[in-house]
């Protein structure tokens, strides 16, 4: 076949698919290329590592990789891991999110995994481990003041200091010096040393404006970003989308039930 990236015949195959997670590598990448008359061929028995063969393989007798029930991945959990990539890359590109890698956390059952460790460490835990991963970059944190993001993002501008760029947290609460406010502000001041500035924000305007000072996005981007904010501000909130809804189907039930139509 030719090479990834020409144009050319041939697809890729995977003969130890495991989870799925090389095949759908692969799959991104044919996709990033632009390859779409390729496919990729996922080759396994679903059923884990067959018992060794001594007399056809010597060398694999004292081998115990059948005992190993992680290795046993059924057709099913890879079909479902591959709908999942289809999930995430389509809300990516809807969404315009950058390129860039993508690091999930694990749900289950257990406490630990629906609770996100249990303890307000777990997100300063994740970030830390980002900012290693990549010593290279530097970086842009955003919150909200309805969590401990300014908390959390306070230690990470102590700890890693210009290689955060700026940090953004949303006013959840529209009144005037509340309490989220004021914590806010208090952790805005324990970093000033650091010169990392942390702006508490009403909107996506104020992110914008401060990260084109910076030289981190184009002025010519702004008016965009206005005008999707606005979008937004039309939209009714969940609570009232429910209460409309709520009041139709209630009309709609007296009319079917009486064959008149309800005051308003």
């Amino acid at each position: 076949m030719g090479g990834v990236g020409d144009g050319g015949p041939g697809g890729l195959s995977e003969t130890w698919v495991g989870r799925g997670g090389a095949a759908i590598f692969l799959r991104g990448m044919l996709k990033a290329y632009g390859e779409r008359n390729r496919s990729v061929v996922a080759a396994d028995s679903f059923r884990g590592v067959p018992e060794p063969d001594p007399i056809a393989y010597p060398a694999d007798q004292d081998s115990v990789l059948h005992t190993a029930g992680s290795l046993a991945v059924s057709l099913e959990e890879v079909k479902e891991n591959f709908r999942l990539y289809d999930l995430l890359d389509d809300f990516l590109e809807l969404n315009a999110i950058p390129f860039g890698p993508l690091f999930l956390r694990k749900m289950g059952l257990h406490p630990e995994e629906v609770l996100g460790g249990g303890s307000g460490d777990h997100k300063l835990q994740r970030v830390r481990e980002l900012i290693q991963r990549f010593p290279t970059l530097r970086w842009v944190l955003l919150g909200d003041s309805g969590q401990r993001d300014a908390e959390t993002y306070s230690t990470i501008a102590q700890e890693f200091g210009d290689r955060i760029l700026a940090i953004y947290i949303r006013d959840v609460d529209s009144a005037p010096d509340t309490q989220r406010d004021q914590t806010v502000d208090g952790f805005i001041k324990k970093i000033a040393g650091t010169h990392v500035p942390m702006l508490l924000v009403a909107d996506s305007i104020a992110i914008a404006e401060h990260a084109q000072s910076l030289g981190l996005i184009d002025a010519a981007a702004i008016p965009g970003i206005a005008n999707e904010v606005d979008q937004d501000a039309q939209r009714p909130t969940l609570g009232k989308a429910t209460a409309d809804s709520v009041k139709g189907d209630v009309a709609d039930a007296v009319k079917t039930a009486t064959g008149t139509k309800p005051p308003r």
